[in-house]
């Protein structure tokens, strides 16, 4: 069985930490990436099935870490402080669905099938 590799961003430790225990629970293989440069040096090796993205990332947001590269990739972003705006318009645009967190596994599963 070939595993869907997942890319997660996210520059809190604990919440990658929970991305990867729930996200090999549901049979995929998750990398985490703590910030945009890290995360474009997998995505230049890896071929990845969906990426999750926290909507902030330091200085910089999901958007425009979406425009880097890959604008096929499927992108969840996940997010506890933008506004429900903020993250439609995402969805409009650059990103496939979003996730506001706190969120429960199967909020996560579902978003990924």
């Amino acid at each position: 069985m070939i595993l869907r590799q997942i890319l997660v961003i996210d520059d809190n430790g604990s919440v990658r930490d929970a991305m990867d225990r729930i996200l090999e629970d549901l049979g995929y293989l998750p990398f985490p990436a703590v910030d945009r440069s890290e995360a474009l040096e997998m995505m230049s090796s890896v071929n990845f099935s969906a990426a999750v993205i926290d909507y902030k990332l330091g200085e910089d947001n999901a958007g425009e870490v979406l425009r880097e590269r890959h604008p096929g990739l499927p992108v969840i972003v996940m997010s506890g402080k933008a506004s429900e705006d903020e993250l439609q318009t995402l969805v409009g645009g650059e990103a496939n669905g979003y996730l506001r967190k706190p969120f429960t596994r199967d909020q996560l599963g579902s978003v990924l099938t």
